[in-house]
């Protein structure tokens, strides 16, 4: 009998982007895959409670989660009367300002994410997230190295 194969879960560290990746996690596991999640430590213990492996890799600055939900509170709360704006007019402010801690998650990310993917060796890496973070992509050029050209990671 061959090894299970493991899909690691890597969504942004948001409760939409989590819950859709919990309900295809779940779907994996019936088919008999292993499922476990890379995620930021101020989302940890969401995925335990699904009865999923929880892996940390920072996408922040670590602080402690009530300064994490201080920070995104005062982020989006700054941004609520950009709302009230067309999109065109919320580029320089709201979207500009996204798009930058977008950015600066995929830095963080660069520190842990190495480390962890060596760790658990996924067959597969499923990313909900709006950018590509460099360290999966280095991860599976090194992996089709050793294993060969049949190797996909998405």
């Amino acid at each position: 009998m061959s090894e299970q194969k493991i899909i690691a879960f890597f969504p942004e560290a948001a409760y939409g982007p989590a819950l859709n990746s919990v309900g295809i996690a779940q779907a994996c596991e019936k088919l008999g895959y292993k499922a476990v999640f890379m995620t930021d430590p101020g989302m940890g213990g969401l995925y335990k409670g699904y009865g999923f492996d929880e892996y940390a890799v920072n996408m922040s600055e670590p602080m402690e989660p009530e300064a994490m939900a201080k920070y995104w509170q005062d982020f989006i709360n700054g941004h609520i009367p950009n709302f009230n704006l067309t999109p065109y007019e919320q580029i320089d402010n709201y979207v500009k300002e996204c798009w930058e801690a977008i950015v600066e998650t995929a830095i963080w990310a660069e520190k842990d994410l190495p480390s962890v993917l060596d760790e658990l060796k996924p067959d597969l890496v499923c990313v909900d997230n709006v950018i590509l973070f460099p360290a999966i992509k280095r991860y599976s050029k090194k992996k089709q190295q050793t294993l060969g050209s049949d190797y996909l990671l998405l």
